[in-house]
């Protein structure tokens, strides 16, 4: 009883604070600073009467306009700087400092009140007087400008201003230092530039670096070490990365409100930050508590017009907006715009955000009509102001979009999503090329969903609206594995060579990856730190790369031309996982598969598949075992709502995507208990439906490489062998302790069994291709020759690369750990390596990416797990398919579960066997037939591991 009424006592404090506040703020809103510009200049000439010097005159003249821009009273602050620069006129030489200080600051009012013509004048004006007086070093230079560069930015000149401002990064760092204090304010204003554009990638570094810095050499505490703080957990805030940025936010807010007082204007800020974060994180009352708090604050200390306080009382009303209190949400929602109209200007972005979020407010009470005029004056003023590539464009576009349909206009919004998509794409090819954070990178396409999520809905609510259909098609298309494209590029042009530059980051690149691969299993070395390093690298390849690929390789993906890649008797299934679009509520419902059914010319359909949810416990009953119970009902939920498209079709090509990924189609049945791989129809599986259109290599691979019968021992006591990989781990245990311990490690230094039987496949699978094709190369390396270092060191790709040996999966343990590093392929020597007495031995993922196998057919990895790897929503399988893929591999056979040692080479040889003698030209037709042998005789195990990825063809 006591918790229950405490509870109730809390929350009606907190409700009655947040009305007071907004009454509080609706007072003052509509009062006025009752003193006229006359009455101030009469004060200030009064003042100047009878200050005793001119020193304490302009001491109490500056901190005049110093607290009428913090306080946000611009046009006081106007009036008192120009009466400031008339009296610098008066008393002091064209060159002193306080003149120069008296132009900055009236600049910077100006600015502030839109007037930039006149702003970039006096900032021109006070830069050219610093630099005749103090040289274009000097700190009051470097200030100005960087004034300049501001204000050039805001008036639309965004080359300009890049230029200037890293001009002023350049200076500071050559003339004054890297840890000079103006160099670090230039780095900050460099960064808070790209950031305001959208390019986060770009400004993280300048941020990062600044901050470092700072609290090196001012400590943690010190006012601008906490701004460079703050900074940086706004830009993640931006980038999405919410884990990173709230405990970055609490600490910001927690060492301002001890050192500077809850209501100074940075404590405010830090309330502001943190408040608007767990906004989007969903938090509403946590929202309101900490902007109630804020605006209570920002009106006694600040005022009601200041734009700090427009933003806290714009903050609230979203919270309260989310928790159904609409008609405060909109009385706030309203005077935050009409103070922003008044104070900023219409074509201030920040003003644009205020119409945009009024909007939005009437969208949600599905007042469409009224919310269609402020969207676009919105999206005018932010086309004109930030341009189509920044976010806050693109998301005021998406919301309109929602509106259109809320309208009944689904044409309007399907042509707004298609004409928003190409600078979606440009935008996220900006920031993969540009952010230096791999984990940031994978989330990147992730963060930009929404749009996918429409394109699906969209489909789904108008599903004889051919465009919509389209439309989900294409998003699919060119969004889906966008990461792994271009990664998949940069490996290519590396490879190549052509540019010598690309060529020498990428030797460094694996270099790199080697040594952290080392570590990963050794320890020792600082993992994160070689992780930053090997970072800095990508992103300069990246760089190299963005010379000659100004956009996304994907934004050439055509549909028409995926159409005409079908065969008339072939359809193309692209599942996707996504989140339903409430376009009257602007959010998303719990996550749902979709399949996009693509055939040359009678089908285009986007299919609800079901939530994903109740999927997941099947998928692992599958995936991790022989028990078929789940067989049926993952097939009545994934391709019983398709049937009717694809049932009677020759060729049936699969695109997974998340989980589905794991799914081994061929062992799901059908209503009447019959395997996939039993019916006549051929299926594939890719990753995406652009491995259909993707040109093939120039460069094709020759010969066949085998590695089996590894030595993984090299050297030591050779350990006792085992009886293959049914077993539930393939290390050998230390006792069940250790076993069950998570780290990789301790697991690893058990060591790994020899496999008796690998040696016995790959000399199977080597004689059959030497009298199959007698014109080829055929290699086999076995033992010590089975080394990790040697398959670095091709020169020329195989035609066919066959690895019998161990595979690992290993689920994160670390937070940072690289999701590339947790698979990987034990080679010779693999023990020795494991206990750090040898260099290499263990194939990483992270590593195999950068093998030279462009032109390589098949690759079979003849080993337990080498199908998994971490589930990325967007990205599909960070794994080892992935790194053989990105390396240049057309084709990866791999298993989904462990296999036995003998079970895996009785396999192989049957797959070699069809595939090499009766379809040379048809992998996928030489795995079903294997599937086919197995399912004859009555064995319904021993086949299931395996599973292909790729086109399944030779080309």
């Amino acid at each position: 009883m006591c918790r229950k009424s405490f509870r109730f006592l809390a929350l009606t404090v907190a409700v009655t604070a947040t009305l007071v506040c907004a009454d509080e703020f609706k007072a003052r809103a509509q009062s006025e600073d009752p003193l006229s510009g006359d009455l101030i200049i009469r004060a200030l000439r009064q003042m100047e009467a009878l200050a005793p010097n001119a020193d304490e005159y302009w001491s109490l003249l500056m901190a005049s306009v110093d607290g009428s821009i913090n306080k946000g009273n611009y046009e006081k602050g106007i009036i008192v700087a120009q009466e400031g620069r008339r009296y610098a006129e008066q008393n002091f030489a064209p060159n002193d400092r306080r003149a120069n200080a008296i132009l900055n600051r009236l600049a910077l009012l100006y600015k502030h009140t839109n007037r930039y013509a006149d702003s970039a004048l006096l900032y021109t004006e006070a830069y050219q007087g610093s630099m005749t007086a103090f040289g274009e070093a000097h700190p009051d230079t470097l200030a100005n400008l960087m004034g300049i560069g501001s204000v050039r930015a805001l008036e639309g000149f965004q080359a300009e201003a890049e230029d200037l401002l890293a001009k002023a990064v350049r200076i500071g760092r050559e003339r004054l230092g890297e840890e000079h204090e103006m160099t670090l304010t230039s780095l900050n204003q460099l960064g808070w530039f790209y950031e305001a554009q959208g390019r986060y990638g770009e400004a993280e570094p300048l941020f990062v670096k600044a901050y470092e810095v700072r609290i090196r050499v001012l400590g943690k505490t010190h006012e601008h070490t906490l701004i460079s703080l703050n900074n940086l957990a706004a830009l993640y805030h931006s980038q999405k990365r919410y884990d990173k940025a709230e405990p970055l936010y609490r600490k910001a807010l927690e060492l301002r409100r001890d050192t500077l007082g809850a209501g100074h204007y940075d404590t405010l800020l830090s309330h502001l930050n943190l408040a608007t974060l767990y906004l989007h994180q969903q938090r509403y009352a946590d929202a309101e508590a900490l902007s109630s708090e804020a605006l209570i604050q920002a009106v006694q200390n600040l005022g009601a017009d200041h734009p700090l306080t427009l933003a806290v009382a714009n903050g609230l009303a979203g919270a309260l907006d989310h928790q159904g209190r609409y008609q405060e949400a909109e009385e706030l929602f309203r005077r935050v715009m009409t103070a922003k109209l008044r104070f900023l200007g219409e074509r201030h972005p920040s003003t644009l955000v205020a119409l945009n979020n009024v909007a939005a407010h009437l969208h949600q009470q599905g007042r469409h009509e009224e919310a269609k005029a402020l969207y676009e004056q919105a999206e005018v003023g932010l086309l004109e102001q930030l341009g189509p590539l920044h976010p806050d464009t693109l998301i005021t576009q998406l919301s309109m979009a929602g509106n259109e349909v809320g309208l009944q206009q689904p044409e309007a919004a399907a042509k707004r999503l298609l004409d928003m998509e190409k600078h979606l794409l440009t935008w996220l090819g900006t920031e993969l090329h540009t952010t230096a954070s791999a984990a940031a990178r994978r989330g990147l396409v992730f963060s930009q969903a929404n749009y996918q999520f429409f394109a699906i809905s969209l489909a789904l609510r108008y599903p004889d609206f051919e465009p919509a259909q389209e439309l989900a098609a294409l998003a699919a298309l060119r969004f889906k594995g966008v990461q792994a494209e271009e990664e998949a590029l940069l490996a290519r042009l590396a490879r190549r060579g052509r540019e010598p530059e690309a060529a020498k980051l990428a030797a460094e690149i694996a270099a790199n990856r080697s040594r952290l691969s080392r570590a990963f299993h050794e320890g020792g070395e600082d993992i994160d730190s070689l992780k930053d390093v090997l970072e800095a690298k990508e992103l300069a390849l990246a760089k190299v790369s963005r010379r000659y690929n100004r956009s996304l390789q994907v934004r050439s993906a055509s549909l028409e031309e995926l159409r005409q890649s079908l065969a008339d008797d072939t359809v193309l299934v692209e599942f996707r996982r996504y989140e339903p679009f409430e376009f009257e509520r602007l959010e998303s419902g719990l996550p749902r598969w979709a399949a996009i059914v693509i055939a040359r010319s009678d089908v285009l359909k986007v299919v609800d598949l079901g939530l994903v949810g109740p999927t997941l416990p099947l998928i692992r009953s599958l995936l991790g075992s022989d028990d078929t119970t789940a067989a049926q009902p993952l097939y009545d939920r994934l391709v019983a709502p398709i049937a009717r498209w694809i049932v009677n079709r020759e060729t049936v090509i699969l695109a997974p995507d998340g989980d589905l990924h794991l799914v081994p189609f061929h062992r799901l049945a059908d209503p009447d208990g019959r395997l996939w791989a039993e019916r006549d129809q051929l299926v594939r599986v890719v990753q995406t439906g652009r491995d259909l259109i993707r040109p093939s290599s120039s460069e094709g691979g020759g010969g066949l490489l085998a590695l089996g019968g590894v030595d993984f021992t090299a050297g030591e006591k050779p350990a006792p062998v085992g009886q293959g990989h049914d077993e539930s781990d393939p290390f050998l245990s230390r006792g069940q302790a250790e076993a069950l311990r998570a780290s990789t490690g301790e697991i690893f230094r058990g060591g790994f069994k020899a496999l008796k039987e690998s040696k016995e496949e790959v000399e199977s699978i080597w004689r059959r291709f030497r009298i199959i094709h007698r014109n080829e190369p055929a290699v086999m390396w076995t033992e010590r020759k089975a080394s990790e270092a040697r398959l670095k060191a091709l020169e020329s790709p195989p035609r066919v690369l066959h690895l019998a040996t161990h595979g690992f999966y290993r689920p994160r343990v670390r937070p940072t750990e690289r999701p590339m590093l947790l698979s990987g392929v034990a080679l010779a020597g693999a023990n020795q390596a494991l206990k750090g007495d040898v260099e290499d031995g263990v194939l990483y993922a992270l590593e195999a990416q950068g093998l030279n196998l462009e032109g390589t057919e098949l690759v079979v990895l003849s080993a337990c797990k080498t199908a998994q790897g971490e589930i990325d929503h967007s990205e599909g399988v960070y794994g080892l398919v992935r790194a053989f893929r990105t390396a240049g591999a057309r084709n990866v056979l791999v298993s989904l579960r462990p296999v036995g040692d003998a079970s895996a080479r009785r396999f192989m040889d049957r797959f070699y066997r069809h595939w090499l003698e009766e379809t040379p030209d048809d992998l996928t037709r030489a795995l079903r037939e294997t599937q086919r042998d197995y399912l004859d005789e009555g064995n319904r195990k021993d086949w299931v591991p395996f599973v292909l990825i790729g086109t399944g063809t030779s080309s």
